[in-house]
Order: structure tokens, then C-alpha cells, then sequence
């Protein structure tokens, strides 16, 4: 389990730096399948926000 804040950074060096999920997931101590369930987190919640949903319509998502 990593913070809101460890997974943020995870998912910016992914988008920002295309850095590999592979070091991203050694990085945070996280399994690599870890890594791509933060990351899809990620950016589902980024869509919504950029979408102006609001949170109770995120939870509703699933």
C-alpha cells in the first residue's frame, strides 16, 4: 500500500517521463501488477476531474 502522494508521483513519472513500470513499481515497493492498478486508478480519477464529476459520481463508478 503507497500514499495518495507516492501513488501521484508514480503515476506523473509515468506520464511525464515515461519512465517503465517496471522501475516505477521497484521504486515503490509495490508488485508490478501493483503498479498498473495504481496507475489505471490514476487515470480514471484524473478523467473524472477533468470531466468536472464529482466525487460521489467516482464512487458510484466503481
Amino acid at each position: 500500500m503507497i500514499t495518495c502522494f507516492t501513488q501521484a508521483m508514480l503515476i506523473l513519472r509515468w506520464l511525464l517521463d515515461n519512465t517503465r513500470i517496471t522501475q516505477l513499481a521497484i521504486d515503490h515497493g509495490v508488485s508490478r501488477t501493483t503498479a498498473y492498478r495504481y496507475l489505471h486508478e490514476g487515470i480514471v480519477v484524473a478523467r473524472y476531474v477533468q470531466q468536472g464529476e464529482t466525487c460521489g459520481d467516482l464512487t458510484r463508478a466503481g
